[in-house]
């Protein structure tokens, strides 16, 4: 069994899961030298008869390297033994690169997604389906909800305004995307992107933010532990700007300072042997909270979470969901996660009739992600009501 994982977290999650089975991995992660000898052993083992089955647990970054693939390609051709590949989150293998490096030779194939389509990426999404096969099982949130395997939620969402200068930024932006988004062949040039990221990153650090987590955090009954605070919007391979920089060190001010919240930062900089004590000192009472960028989305278990603040969202469906999903894991003694989620408000743009159209195309993405919360949250009729 090869179970390949994005991340080194999720690598140890799956390694303590298989033991539960009676199956200890053999983790392929990291240089050569550190997993070489007890791959081999393993197969030895298999080949003598000494066990049954084996299992790999690969980091996709090894498994794309030449120390990796050609010793296991080796061992598919050779040993004789059947091979199952089980991806989690699947999605992740749509990418050319790591396209080439998956083995055509093993028919057993899992791929394991909240969400299968990559954002933006027919041709990689494709590619997914072409390997692993169309989609065989799926279990809705609200059936999960339903039959207690994810516990229920209240979302409440924050509307935030931009200040005068950002909201003269965020227009003379939209302006210059006019002539970028006005033809309809759906292919955005590099242009069109940087605008794009621009105008992402204006509403990812939006000032206002900060006064708007503040005065939720201070009309809580009591204060909020066992919370997340999600900041940033970009992918796990983009470097973190500086808004972004700004924002989360803004956050974990707020709220250690003003609302006296034990918490730590959750980012990639953070080395991995950190990043496992943050979980470990969050599961076990001693940390309130963690304020995470570009990580925490996929994977990684945090059963008892209670409150989510999405202080910035992309575009993109798959960050949304698996945030909503990372706050709704069923723990003991937990029957309603709280989710809040800080939306920005589109500013006027006066008499610019191109400029309306378009803002409207952009809210209504903002808004179908609410109305989509609203439908399995506990309070959702309300909400939708009242906003």
């Amino acid at each position: 069994i090869v179970i390949l994982c994005p991340f080194l977290n999720l690598c140890r999650q799956w390694e303590r899961e298989l033991l539960k089975f009676g199956l200890k991995a053999v983790n392929c992660r990291e240089g050569v030298s550190k997993w070489e000898t007890e791959f081999e052993e393993s197969y030895q083992k298999l080949h003598l008869g000494i066990e049954n089955e084996i299992a790999l647990i690969v980091s996709n970054a090894t498994f794309l390297t030449e120390a990796f693939q050609s010793r296991f390609r080796h061992k598919v051709e050779r040993s004789g033994a059947k091979h199952l590949i089980i991806a989690d989150e699947v999605h992740n293998l749509g990418s050319p690169k790591i396209q080439k490096a998956l083995p055509p030779e093993i028919p057993m194939r899992l791929g394991l997604s909240a969400t299968p389509e990559r954002h933006m990426d027919p041709v990689g999404t494709q590619a997914v389906y072409d390997y692993f096969g169309g989609i065989v099982a799926e279990y809705s949130l609200s059936r999960a909800i339903a039959e207690g395997r994810l516990c229920r939620y209240r979302y409440h969402p924050i509307m935030v305004q931009l200040t005068p200068e950002e909201a003269d930024e965020y227009l003379e932006i939209t302006r210059q995307l006019i002539p970028y988004l006005s033809n309809d062949s759906g292919e955005l040039s590099e242009g069109a992107l940087r605008l794009l990221m621009r105008r992402a990153r204006l509403l990812a650090g939006a000032d206002n933010k900060i006064d708007a987590l503040d005065k939720v955090l201070g009309d809580l009954p009591e204060k909020p532990k066992k919370a997340i605070f999600y900041c940033g919007d970009g992918s796990t391979a983009d470097k973190i700007n500086d808004e972004e920089a700004r924002q989360i060190q803004a956050v974990a001010r707020l709220v250690s300072s003003n609302h006296d919240l034990r918490v730590r930062n959750f980012t990639f900089r953070e080395k991995a042997n950190e990043r496992e004590e943050i979980l470990r000192d969050f599961d076990s009472g001693f940390l309130d909270g963690i304020v995470a960028i570009r990580c925490l989305d996929e994977g990684i278990d945090l059963p008892d979470l209670r409150y989510g603040f999405l202080l910035a969202s992309s575009t993109n469906p798959r960050q949304h969901i698996q945030r909503r999903g990372r706050l709704l894991r069923p723990a003991p003694g937990k029957d309603l996660a709280e989710i809040y989620d800080f939306i920005i408000e589109p500013p006027e743009t006066g008499e610019d009739d191109a400029s309306y159209n378009m803002e409207r195309r952009f809210f209504k993405r903002e808004l179908a992600r609410v109305a989509e919360f609203c439908n399995d949250a506990f309070n959702g009729p309300d909400v939708l009501q009242n906003n």
